[in-house]
């Protein structure tokens, strides 16, 4: 049977008289009246919700405050995203807000529920360029920081005298090695591709192939520059052998802006045992560029006892430095320079210088490696050509772009 309803008044007594049987419901006492359709007569029903958990919501403070759960709101409860590829979140510059839809943006990629990157990457794109001959570098348009080192070319030891065994017969000086250092630039600085000139290397004094004469000098070797951002120096001499003294390279003075100090030197040429090479003060950096060419062996007035060129072995302390730029023995050539790395850079040792022995060709310097001096070639006797200087090592340049 189907109720019918009557609201009372906020006093209980109801404005329009029930009819007995009905029920009356009253809002001061929020309760169900049943039986004779009053007040007084009738059976109260409660109607008010008492406090509690009521499942996902909890109820207090006597049916007043209705409390949504923790955890209650499950992702399927919430009102549905608008698009795929979407995340929640908040991007708007007024702050603090409700949640909003935020677009997956260039480099993202939202497959399923994984976000991941695609492309770049987070590890920075590194590319070295060495260059060994003159040309254009190009830069890479993903570049935004360059380290460029350069280094010129070293320069030919000097030959050997020819000279009477009566006379004091010299070996050529060891060329000088060239200068190097390293520049740092920003995209800002750099902003195109770059000309380059490397500096060749020394060429060495020829042998001497006529009684009485003096060694021939080496040449200097040539200046490597990036560009109009920097340039070296050209690298010194090693003179030729003669009856007093065959003279090294001399040492080239590095700008002090680039925190560099002298290079070594090369070996004097002799007429016995070959000279001590120059040393280097202040050393800053532990590639201090490169090293001089040995000096070439030879003989005093009235001797003729066998000598070594020169040896030079400047680099010990580098971690997997080659083996000493070695002289000649028993009338033989130098050792030629070789290269290695350190770090970026490419080394280049220096070559060593010719032996002297009586009554034969005697030896020629070694050439050198990037930026070394060419050996001194030893003297001889007349009648026997001298040894030849050593070639100094061309120039190099390495650039490392970074992005």
């Amino acid at each position: 049977m189907a109720l019918k309803f009557r609201r009372g008044t906020d006093s209980g007594r109801s404005a329009i008289t029930p009819a007995e049987g009905e029920p009356i419901f009253t809002t001061d006492t929020k309760k169900l009246y049943v039986g004779d359709g009053s007040t007084a007569g009738g059976v109260a029903v409660d109607t008010a919700v008492s406090d509690g958990d009521k499942g996902d919501i909890t109820v207090s403070s006597s049916g007043a405050t209705w409390t949504i759960d923790n955890d209650a709101v499950t992702y399927a409860k919430i009102q549905n995203v608008s698009a795929a590829s979407r995340l929640l979140g908040r991007g708007s510059a007024s702050g603090s807000g409700d949640v909003e839809e935020i677009t997956i943006g260039t480099g993202l990629t939202l497959t399923g529920t994984e976000l991941s990157t695609s492309g770049g990457g987070s590890a920075p794109q590194i590319q070295v360029d060495t260059i060994t001959s003159s040309g254009t570098w190009t830069k890479p348009a993903w570049g935004k920081y360059f380290r460029v080192y350069i280094c010129g070319g070293g320069a030919g030891g000097g030959s050997g005298a020819r000279q009477a065994t009566s006379s004091d017969r010299y070996g050529g000086g060891g060329g000088a090695p060239a200068q190097a250092y390293w520049m740092e630039f920003t995209n800002t600085e750099i902003t195109g591709n770059v000309s380059v000139t490397i500096g060749a290397g020394g060429v060495g004094g020829a042998s001497v192939s006529t009684n009485s004469t003096n060694g021939a000098n080496g040449t200097a070797g040539g200046a490597t520059s990036f560009g109009s951002f920097g340039s070296t120096y050209t690298s010194n001499l090693g003179s030729g052998g003669s009856t007093s003294g065959g003279s090294r390279g001399s040492s080239v003075r590095l700008d002090s802006v680039f925190g560099w100090s002298n290079t070594y030197s090369g070996q004097n040429g002799s007429n016995s045992s070959p000279g001590t090479s120059s040393g280097l003060s202040n050393q800053v950096l532990t590639i201090s560029g490169n090293w001089g060419g040995g000096g070439g062996a030879g003989a005093g007035g009235g001797s003729t006892t066998t000598s070594n060129g020169g040896t030079i072995d400047h680099w010990s302390q580098i971690p997997g430095s080659p083996a000493v730029s070695a002289g000649g023995t028993n009338g033989g050539n130098g050792n030629n320079g070789v290269n290695f790395s350190c770090g970026y850079a490419t080394i280049g040792t220096p070559g060593g210088g010719g032996s002297y022995k009586t009554g034969q060709a005697t030896g020629a310097g070694g050439n050198g490696g990037y930026g070394a001096g060419g050996g001194g070639g030893a003297a001889s006797d007349n009648g026997f050509a001298s040894g030849a200087g050593g070639n100094g090592g061309g120039g190099i340049c390495i650039v490392v772009s970074i992005g």
